[in-house]
């Protein structure tokens, strides 16, 4: 059986956790850019979130908004985001733009009891 390995960034998504995503577009791009020059794989660019944020931030409130920031070229990248189960309510029609979401279940915000 052939293994194959690819390489997922969450810089900018899992930093964002130090500075509500706030990394300012300037960076954000850059960031981006170079990921992709550099071949990685998979490019977790953000979070999709249920509400709007602004433009220098990693958290998105569709994938418009996403797309705003991605260069022109990304290579052989594959762009992700990261989303909460909860929010997923405004998801448009894939346009094969962004090619993973990543979707998270807190367990404390499910509906119904969870078993194990």
């Amino acid at each position: 059986m052939e293994e194959h390995i690819r390489l997922l960034d969450c810089t900018l998504r899992d930093g964002g956790h130090l500075n509500e995503g706030r990394f300012g577009e300037t960076t954000i791009r850059h960031v981006i850019r170079k990921l992709a020059e550099a071949g990685i794989d998979v490019i977790e660019v953000g979070f999709l979130w249920d509400k709007k944020w602004g433009k220098d931030t990693t958290r998105y409130f569709s994938m418009a908004d996403v797309k705003r920031i991605l260069p022109e070229n990304i290579g052989t990248s594959k762009i992700s985001v990261m989303t909460d189960f909860n929010d997923l309510r405004h998801l448009e029609p894939c346009d094969g733009t962004v090619e993973y979401i990543r979707v998270i279940f807190k367990r404390h915000l499910q509906t119904g009891r969870l078993t194990r």
